[in-house]
């Protein structure tokens, strides 16, 4: 996807926002033979773990392409950049949305303002979608009678 200059060893990155992207992985537990998850760190904080390594930068050029939304930086994201975006979104918003429903009501304002900031970006991918399609599209011209 490219927007996370990796080093080498894929382990440290820079996302085009400023991000700082960190892979790790963590082997299984005590007594599993195989196994264990990948963990992605942003600016210090985990933020997710995923199966494999191809995952995982897949999930961080993902992140990435969120906070580039966030930034005003859509209209220089490739589609497929936009709709992996989308796609990450979409299940933060369904995570968020469990959780408010469960969440005690001081916990649940937080969670309404996350859900409120989800979807912003979600209607922002999809402007940006919207804007594309309308310019891949040829003006309609009025029939000659």
């Amino acid at each position: 996807m490219g927007l996370v200059i990796w080093n080498d060893a894929l382990s440290d990155g820079r996302g085009r926002s400023g991000a700082r992207y960190a892979l790790c992985f963590q082997p299984a537990g005590a007594g599993v033979r195989r196994g264990g998850r990948w963990r992605i760190d942003v600016d210090g904080a985990e933020i997710c773990t995923v199966e494999s390594a191809e995952n995982a930068v897949r999930r961080a050029e993902g992140l990435e392409a969120i906070r580039c939304v966030i930034r005003g930086l859509g209209t220089e994201l490739s589609e497929d950049q936009l709709q992996h975006a989308e796609v990450i979104v979409r299940e933060m918003t369904e995570a968020a949305d469990r959780a408010a429903a469960d969440a005690p009501a001081g916990a649940r304002t937080q969670l309404l303002q996350s859900l409120h900031s989800l979807r912003s970006v979600s209607a922002a991918i999809r402007r940006e979608c919207a804007g594309r399609a309308r310019e891949e599209d040829p003006p309609v011209l009025p029939l000659r009678h």
